[in-house]
């Protein structure tokens, strides 16, 4: 059985290379991508950022689509809307493998391109259904 996972993921570029994206066919002729990536939390007691998670993420056809046609580059942020995580023996080499499948994600936008939020928040007008010049009556 899957462990199922969800969250916000800072994507990296592969090791020793300046693409972000590791294309993969298995024996069966299917094909994948693996990106690494990073997740961190928020320390209660320093306040700062410590990893929980550093490894691959594996996209499979029609997130593996997706994920090559947006623009996303080294410190881009997805987030992880459906994920599996399972573990795999290989008998020959005697190791453990563990693999993160992405089923479901969306990319998150940098702040740098979000619409600058006012800092005070101008209250409506109150409705005043007795001086309302729009009733028909």
């Amino acid at each position: 059985m899957a462990v199922k996972f969800t969250g916000k993921f800072t994507i990296w570029k592969m090791n020793d290379s300046d693409k972000i994206i590791d294309e993969h066919t298995t024996k069966g002729g299917k094909s994948y991508i693996e990106v690494m990536c990073s997740s961190a939390s928020k320390d209660k007691e320093t306040g700062k950022y410590k990893t929980d998670f550093s490894g691959k993420l594996r996209f499979w056809g029609q997130q593996a689509e997706k994920f090559k046609s947006l623009d996303i580059q080294a410190k881009d942020m997805i987030d992880v809307k459906e994920g599996t995580h399972t573990n795999n023996w290989d008998k020959e080499k005697g190791m453990m493998f563990s693999n993160y499948v992405v089923w479901d994600f969306d990319p998150i936008e940098k702040k740098e391109n979000l619409p600058k939020q006012p800092d005070v928040i101008e209250p409506a007008e109150p409705f005043d259904p007795l001086t309302d010049n729009s009733l028909p009556f």
